[in-house]
């Protein structure tokens, strides 16, 4: 029987840090937070689009998302895990990025990429879900099940691609250079 990927939906960056804990993948992984400074990523082959997210559909149609996270894993063949990917997981990294951000969209939906090696992350990410709440208190969408990765919130921090806390911020032209040189820091 096959394992599932953790999943739950709108709630990405919970998913990569369990799959991150799990045994899916090897030490020599980490995340990538996908974002830009308008918050709106334009995105190929997502399963979003029938859960409501900004967008059209999962079949080929660009969907903009405020932000993304996958896990990057590396070695000699590296690979991408997204659970949301309509392209299946794991994905060789060259082929996932070039088929989920697409070539010719406007600059205000280019994809900028945060990398955040296995053991930081673990380490310092933290998530209180407050990103997913509403001003009366409410949820934007029910969370999953499990305990979230607190106490405590960084999300923000990671995804403001001003603040330094959590390292380089790379465009995909940059991402795909540094991982075929493998350039990317594991600590």
């Amino acid at each position: 029987m096959t394992k599932e990927l953790p999943y739950h939906p709108f709630y990405c960056e919970e998913n990569i840090w369990r799959l991150a804990l799990g045994d899916w993948v090897r030490a020599t992984c980490g995340a990538l937070f996908v974002t830009n400074e308008q918050r709106a990523v334009a995105m190929m082959a997502q399963r979003g689009a029938e859960q409501g997210a900004r967008g059209l559909d999962s079949t080929g149609q660009l969907l903009v998302w405020d932000y993304h996270v996958v896990l990057l894993e590396l070695g000699s063949q590296p690979a991408i895990w997204d659970p949301n990917s309509a392209l299946g997981a794991p994905v060789l990294a060259s082929a996932y990025l070039s088929m989920s951000f697409p070539q010719g969209v406007p600059a205000q939906y280019r994809p900028k990429f945060r990398w955040i090696p296995k053991a930081r992350l673990l380490r310092d990410f933290r998530s209180d879900r407050r990103h997913m709440r509403t001003i009366d208190g409410g949820w934007l969408k029910e969370p999953p099940p499990w305990e979230p990765p607190g106490p405590g919130h960084t999300l923000e921090r990671i995804l403001d691609l001003g603040d330094p806390f959590a390292g380089a911020v790379w465009s995909t032209e940059q991402l795909m250079a540094a991982i075929a040189a493998r350039r990317l820091p594991l600590r």
